[in-house]
C-alpha cells in the first residue's frame, strides 16, 4: 500500500511540474507553451461561463474579440494592444500594434491559458513594405541560431527583442486577472482593445 501511495505521489509531482503557472521566455526554453490556472472545486461549465463573463468585462467589444467557442470546453479570442511591442532606436521608442490570440481550454478544476499567436503591425515606408507579421518565436522551440539572435551571452534580451519582457508581463497580467476573476476576488479591468 505504501508503494502505491508513493507511486501516486511521484506521478502527481511529475504532472504538476509540467504545468507552468506563469509565462516566461528564456534562452534555454523559449516561450512558455501555456499556463494552467487551477480552480479546484469548480466544474468546466462554471469555469467556461466565468471566463466568458471575464471576456465581456475585460474587452471593449467582446463580440468582436471572441473568434470561436465550444460550449464548456473551449474559447478562442483575439485581443489587441498598442503599447506592448516596441523598439528603441537612436533614443526614440516606436510602438507597434500587437494582435494576440488566446485559447482557453476547460476541465473540471482547471483552465489552460494558451497564447497561440502574436502578430505586430509595421507601418509601410520607403524602407519596408509594412503590414502584419507573425512573431514565430512565441510558437516554436528556440534553436541555437534563433536563441543567439534574441539573447546576449549573459541571457538578457538583445536590443531589438527587449519588448518580449513587456509582452510576457502583459500576458501574465491577463492570466492573473482571469485567475482572480474565476476566484471571485476581483472584477475584470478593461483592456486597451
Amino acid at each position: 500500500m505504501k508503494k502505491i501511495i508513493l507511486g501516486l505521489m511521484v506521478m502527481l509531482s511529475v504532472v504538476s511540474f509540467g504545468q507552468e503557472k506563469e509565462f516566461s521566455f528564456t534562452k534555454e526554453k523559449g516561450f512558455t507553451e501555456y499556463v494552467v490556472i487551477d480552480k479546484n472545486g469548480q466544474t468546466d461549465k462554471e469555469l467556461y461561463q466565468k471566463a466568458l463573463d471575464w471576456i465581456n468585462e475585460t474587452y471593449k467589444n467582446p463580440e468582436k474579440v471572441i473568434l470561436a467557442k465550444n460550449e464548456n470546453s473551449y474559447i478562442r479570442i483575439e485581443g489587441m494592444d498598442s503599447n506592448i511591442s516596441w523598439m528603441k532606436v537612436m533614443g526614440m521608442t516606436t510602438y507597434y500594434s500587437t494582435k494576440y490570440e488566446i485559447e482557453f481550454y476547460f476541465k473540471d478544476g482547471k483552465v489552460k491559458f494558451d497564447i497561440s499567436s502574436v502578430t505586430t503591425y509595421t507601418e509601410p515606408s520607403k524602407y519596408v513594405s509594412g503590414g502584419w507579421s507573425k512573431k514565430y518565436y512565441y510558437s516554436m522551440p528556440l534553436d541555437e541560431k534563433t536563441s543567439d539572435l534574441i539573447f546576449k551571452e549573459d541571457g538578457t534580451f538583445r536590443n531589438n527583442y527587449r519588448d518580449i519582457q513587456t509582452n510576457i508581463e502583459y500576458y501574465n497580467g491577463l492570466a492573473k486577472s482571469l485567475d482572480a476573476y474565476l476566484s471571485g476576488e476581483a472584477k475584470s479591468q478593461t483592456s486597451n482593445w
